[in-house]
């Protein structure tokens, strides 16, 4: 097998992309290969693809229900997580204290200090 990077001009064949785990097919004149130069191809043979092709395709349909289960399985795993965790913020802002620093009501106690003082005032003249 040959390696080959992407947006390099090949001749026909089979390209593996073994990052993307794709097979790229490149007609009968020649053509360039997808993607950046950072990617990797390698050159498949066409008896080797003979070959590998019947047996991936036998490992998709082996596999397929049991992505499926797993699928599903994260989707409840997932929306189960998120329901527990707004649960417990929700618990946890109804448990927790309303406590503020920085705000101090002083301007509040000193009104109220002065409507006090000032009934104070009112009964003592009556």
């Amino acid at each position: 097998m040959f390696r080959h990077t992407g947006g390099e001009t090949v001749r026909q064949g089979f390209y593996w992309n073994g990052a993307k785990w794709e097979v790229t097919l490149i007609e009968p004149q020649g053509g360039l290969l997808p993607g950046e130069a950072n990617e990797r191809y390698a050159r498949v043979p066409v008896l080797a693809m003979l070959v590998l092709a019947p047996i991936m395709g036998a490992l998709y349909v082996f596999f397929l229900p049991f992505i499926g289960v797993a699928m599903v399985l994260d989707f409840v795993a997932r929306r189960a997580g998120r329901a527990v965790r707004a649960g417990a913020m929700s618990l946890l802002a109804a448990v927790a204290p309303q406590w503020r620093p920085g705000e101090a009501y002083l301007a509040e106690r000193n009104k109220k200090k002065k409507e006090e003082t000032k009934d104070d005032a009112e009964e003592d003249k009556k």
